[in-house]
């Protein structure tokens, strides 16, 4: 997937997301997530790390986060 693409699954917002996240919480089982709660409070991760993540997030799928979704 290019950034840009017209078509973003969650399937593949999923996967991108605990590819990122596994690189700031290695230790973390991704598959227990809650999909209604915070992955940021789930995983007890910094703010900064958080952020970087819906940045990187961001900039694989080409999508934009709304300012009210970011920590």
């Amino acid at each position: 997937m290019q950034p840009g693409d017209a078509h973003v699954t969650r399937q593949q917002i999923e996967a991108t997301l605990h590819d990122l996240l596994s690189d700031v919480a290695p230790e973390a089982e991704l598959g227990d997530l809650e999909p209604d709660t915070s992955c940021h409070q789930q995983l007890e991760i910094d703010s900064v790390d958080f952020l970087r993540s819906m940045l990187a997030l961001e900039q694989r799928l080409g999508l934009v986060i709304p300012e009210q979704d970011k920590p």
